[in-house]
């Protein structure tokens, strides 16, 4: 803010969700690296959310994207029937650079100065469900309190 401008891209995906805020630490269901993916990814967006309308008003800018279907060691390394889903698709995906672009483009172009708040893919604007303000608050209440008990 300082700096009079700035800008604050997250990395989500068009596949985020099931999110439960009653149990975001798995004690009462089991954890699966690949189950905790799309949960995680929702809530990076809910968080930049509540990032941007605490940054309402400021210079500084927040919003996230998804690079789409890209080849990364995520899912070249998966198992069982993903492997095999991604073997099928792999065709399919993006390069690391082609994935990046939508992510480099809120980053730093004019096109998007002053723009808040949204979710792209594309370099276009995608609807995203995850907006519940109730939701979206709770969770940043309880990263604040995770925080302050790791600190």
């Amino acid at each position: 803010m300082a700096s009079g401008h700035g800008r604050i891209v997250t990395v989500s995906t068009v596949a985020a969700g099931g999110l439960d805020l009653s149990d975001t630490q798995y004690e009462q269901r089991r954890y699966r690296g690949t189950g905790a993916y799309r949960p995680s990814k929702q809530a990076a967006r809910m968080l930049m959310w509540a990032l941007a309308e605490r940054l309402r008003g400021t210079p500084v800018t927040a919003n996230a994207a998804s690079p789409g279907y890209v080849l990364t060691d995520l899912t070249r390394n998966v198992g069982g029937l993903l492997k095999v889903l991604v073997v099928l698709t792999s065709w399919r995906a993006q390069t690391p650079l082609e994935g990046a672009d939508t992510t480099i483009w809120l980053a730093a172009s004019p096109e998007v100065e002053g723009v808040t708040g949204k979710f792209w893919k594309n370099r276009r604007e995608v609807r995203c469900r995850y907006r519940d303000p109730a939701a979206v608050e709770q969770l940043w209440t309880l990263v604040e309190q995770q925080a302050a008990v790791s600190a």
